[in-house]
């Protein structure tokens, strides 16, 4: 199923985030003991965690919103079964799509010009601004794509054609 093998990429993107976040918090630690240690910092780790902030934000989106695993409140839909439960899911990937969608738009045209113009984070250490942006533009990505398998799922629940009630994994928190 297409859903499956994307359910692999994003949890395989998502487990980046994870090393990204393992990474980011030995840095920031090492860091905090030179300084306390030296007063002197370890060069390109401020520069570092702003990208790393950038994957780990980003990186694991589109597997939540897919997994339905997102924090959310659920007070009104609390109660909803059946056609309705699709309904509201089937609202909320597509303003989920409008909003993610023009994310995507407007992070794809800044990694754009970052690539094209050659831009640099300044700082001790110069890293190119289409990496933290690139992230920024995977993540929408992954998003979108997740949101449209969603749409999708809802629709056919919609219509009948799907038995499922409920989304594979059960309700958000």
């Amino acid at each position: 199923r297409p859903e499956r093998a994307l359910r692999g990429v994003l949890m395989a993107f998502a487990y980046l985030g994870a090393v990204g976040l393992l990474a980011l918090s030995v840095m920031v630690t090492a860091d905090v003991a030179l300084r306390w240690l030296t007063g002197r910092p370890f060069v390109g780790v401020f520069e570092m965690s702003e990208v790393l902030l950038v994957l780990v934000t980003f990186s694991a989106v589109g597997f939540v919103h897919l997994d339905n695993r997102q924090l959310r409140v659920d007070i009104l839909v609390v109660r909803a079964r059946g056609r309705t439960a699709a309904a509201l899911r089937l609202f909320d990937a597509v303003v989920g799509i409008l909003v993610f969608g023009l994310l995507l738009w407007k992070s794809w045209e800044e990694f754009w010009k970052a690539v094209h113009g050659g831009f640099l984070r300044r700082g001790m250490l110069e890293i190119p601004t289409a990496i933290p942006v690139g992230f920024i533009v995977l993540g929408a990505f992954c998003i979108v794509i997740s949101l449209l398998f969603i749409l999708w799922r809802s629709v056919r629940q919609l219509s009948g054609t799907d038995g499922e009630a409920e989304p594979p994994h059960g309700a958000g928190a």
